[in-house]
């Protein structure tokens, strides 16, 4: 599934290990709060995972807000 805007997602997936773009066309970052706290106002990882792109979907490229957030690593 290809997206229309970018997607960031965590770089903890079940893909083989590969040099490039996630399938998906999904830019790869780390989340290390899997390995540090839990996050309850987030709800399961899994749920957010599916939700992104269907959310990255409806936003229409030309439309979008000129802005990017990063959260960096420690």
């Amino acid at each position: 599934m290809r997206h229309k805007v970018p997607v960031f997602g965590f770089s903890k997936t079940n893909y083989k290990p590969t040099w490039g773009l996630h399938p998906d066309g999904i830019i790869l970052i780390p989340c290390f709060t899997l390995w540090v706290f839990t996050a309850p106002f987030i709800g399961r990882w899994r749920k957010v995972l599916e939700t992104l792109p269907k959310m990255a979907d409806k936003v229409v490229w030309e439309e979008r807000m000129r802005k990017v957030m990063w959260r960096g690593a420690r």
